[in-house]
Order: structure tokens, then sequence, then C-alpha cells
């Protein structure tokens, strides 16, 4: 994370002057971003993150701009490579109320995985600011600001994604702000499942009325649902009162199947785990794995090879650390495409190999 030790650049830093930067000397693991700041004045070389943080903050740079900075002179991304979630992780059968109510709005993994404190846990993302910068006055301006007409772009703050509370808007994966649906709007059919026994739900019960953890059918039917900030899920009805309610995510499957429509929606069988100890690689290889592993935490999943994994792959990773092999590609050309495919293809399987329990011996499977 960014280095608070440095000295402050001065307020009109050309940030072009990072451009000079070859953007391919990152891939070099013998780079130091040193020595490629002896021609420029000392006033003028940025000597931390905290800086480059401070400049995106004013809306003086993007968070591409950013990011293509860090590249360049050799820091780790500033935001966490985008997380995918195409299935449930280890020890997640129980859910909360904020995983049960995006569930049944989005019916996607990733919607689930947000709310649960494994996954989103050291997170970083880029997140829109409500403020707007002038590219021709070259100026910040706030919400309650008159602004004249011109050119603008928004402004980002880098945030750690944080716990979500019902009621109360959060950041997603993405950096976009997302709502949860209505309680009310959910609950008749919802309270239905739950009183014929199709989702099941534990809870705490209140001075301990009883010591079945196990919320009866009938409970629902006679019960309030409502979700506190502290209290979690709370249901009550006359002479019983369960507060943490969680619920169980293969009852909520059953009657609230995946979106099959959503394209990182797949079916998942079974994955290679990655090694406890990855062995040395050059830079460019352990981002490549690093992002995979945001992605996929417990391991690559096993699915169709060939017209799946590998554009799963290339889409986790993204454009800049792929353009060595998807750079100009013609799209409209089947055999450009097929030719650049193998070599990703062949290049990530060298890595997998490296980085995979048994992925050898899984491939002759």
């Amino acid at each position: 994370m960014p280095d608070d030790q440095s000295p402050k650049l001065q307020k009109d830093f050309d940030w072009k002057l990072l451009e000079l930067l070859s953007p391919s000397k990152h891939l070099d693991p013998n780079f130091s971003a040193g020595c490629e700041w002896d021609q420029l004045p000392p006033e003028e070389v940025p000597l931390s993150q905290d800086d480059v943080l401070e400049g995106i903050e004013r809306g003086e740079i993007s968070p591409e701009e950013a990011e293509g900075f860090a590249r360049r002179l050799g820091w780790e991304p500033f935001a966490t490579p985008r997380k995918y979630f195409l299935t449930k992780a280890p020890g997640m059968e129980i859910w909360t109320p904020e995983m049960l109510l995006s569930w049944i709005k989005e019916r996607t993994w990733q919607a689930v995985h947000r709310h649960y404190e494994p996954s989103y846990r050291d997170t970083y993302v880029w997140e829109k600011t409500k403020n707007v910068y002038s590219l021709t006055e070259k100026k910040q301006y706030f919400p309650y600001e008159i602004r004249p007409k011109g050119n603008y772009r928004d402004v980002y703050k880098l945030t750690a994604l944080q716990e979500t509370r019902y009621g109360r808007p959060y950041t997603d994966f993405d950096g976009e702000e997302r709502h949860f649906v209505k309680l009310q709007d959910i609950m008749p059919e919802l309270r239905s499942h739950l009183g014929n026994g199709i989702i099941s739900a534990l809870g705490i019960p209140e001075k301990l009325h009883s010591p079945n953890l196990q919320i009866a059918p009938d409970q629902w039917l006679m019960g309030v649902f409502s979700i506190h900030p502290d209290r979690g899920g709370v249901l009550k009805g006359l002479g019983f009162c369960f507060t943490d309610v969680k619920f169980k995510f293969d009852g909520i499957l059953a009657v609230y199947p995946p979106n099959r429509n959503d394209p990182e929606v797949l079916e998942i069988t079974s994955i290679d785990s990655w090694i406890k100890e990855i062995p040395p690689l050059d830079q460019k290889k352990a981002l490549i794995v690093r992002c995979l592993q945001n992605a996929f935490p417990a391991g690559m999943p096993r699915v169709d090879k060939g017209k799946v994994r590998y554009p799963l792959i290339k889409r986790v990773l993204g454009d800049e650390i792929t353009h060595q092999w998807f750079g100009g590609m013609d799209a409209q050309n089947p055999v450009d495409v097929e030719k650049r495919y193998e070599r990703f293809r062949k290049a990530i399987e060298r890595l997998l190999d490296q980085t995979l329990v048994g992925y050898k011996d899984s491939k002759r499977r």
C-alpha cells in the first residue's frame, strides 16, 4: 500500500513526465525505476504512491493513468485485480440476510461473495466520487459548486471494501454503488418458502427460550421478520424471538436458481488447487498468478478449457496484462484469433503447471 514516508510533490507537478517511462520496462525483472529519472529535475521526480493517490483525489489523473504509472515504476497495482467468483467458497453454506437478498436480486455468485468477509477482505477498488475535474480549467469542482460549460471527467478515490449492512448502499467489486432489494418486496414469496420448509433458517433464541437454533417453519408464518444494524436478521413472534438469523443456501438455490444468462455463471464440479508455496517467478508471471488467485482463491475451476477457460482468464487478467498476446488482434479474422489464443493457452498452461497441485496429471485425465 502507499508509502507515507516520502516528501510531497509540488502542486503543479506535470504528470506527463511519467510517460517518459517505457510501458514495457515493468516487464523486466531487473528494472530499477529510479534509474529512469536521472535526467529529470529533483523537484519533478514522483517519490511515492501517496503522491499519485493525491493526484487522483484532486482529479489531476485518472485511475487508468495511476495504474499505468505503477506498472512503469515497478509498484504493485493500487486497486486489487478484479475478483471473479463462479461458485460458492468452502464454509459458505450459511448465508446472512444481505447474501440472501443479493442472490434473489442478481442470482450470481459474484453478488453473494461481496457480502462474504473472506471474499472482500483486503480488496481495494477505484470508487467514483461526486466531484468532477475540469480538463479546461485544471481544477476540481464539488457538487455544491456552479461549474461553467467545458470538458469534465469524474474524480475517483481508492476505497477498501467494507462490511455491508441492509438499508445502506455499498461499493461493489467493480467500484460501482449498489443497493439492496427492499425486504418488503420479496418477503411474501420468501415467507412462503420458509413456511413450507423448502428454505431452512437458524437463529439465536433471545433469553434462551429454546436450546434449538433451528427455526421451525410455522414460526415464519406466525412471526415478523426484520433486519437490524446490530442484531442482524430478527424473527419475532408470540413467545419467541430469534436474532442473527441466517439461511441455508441449498434451499435458496432450489427456489431461486442461478441466472443462466449470466456468462460468469458456470457449472463447476471441481477445481485444481493452488500449491502452498508458489515457486519464484519473474514479475509479469507473478502478477498473472496474483490476478488468478484473487479471482479464484480456492483454485482454477475445471471448465471447458477450449471455449470457456481461456476467454475467462483473458477477461480476468485484462487488456494491459494480455496485450503481448492480443494487442492489435483482428477480431474479425478467425485465423488471427485462433493463433493468438493458442499462444496464450500455451503460456498459461506452462504457468499453471508450476502453480497448481497435480495439474499435469489432471490434464491427462
